[in-house]
């Protein structure tokens, strides 16, 4: 398992994440977090990120 990747995080409530960046700050995470208000959105950018297979 990868502990150095990107951790995605499906929040549409800025509030939350807010709270979810306090929670990671105080546990010295230093793993990229990246934030989405939605599945759609989330699945949009690992699909950019996935390797083609062409």
């Amino acid at each position: 398992m990868n502990k150095d990747g990107e951790i995605v995080i499906i929040e549409d409530n800025h509030n939350d994440q807010t709270i979810f960046e306090d929670i990671f700050n105080s546990l010295s995470y230093t793993n990229k977090r990246v934030y989405f208000s939605n599945g759609l959105e989330a699945l949009q950018y690992y699909m950019a990120k996935k390797p083609s297979h062409s």
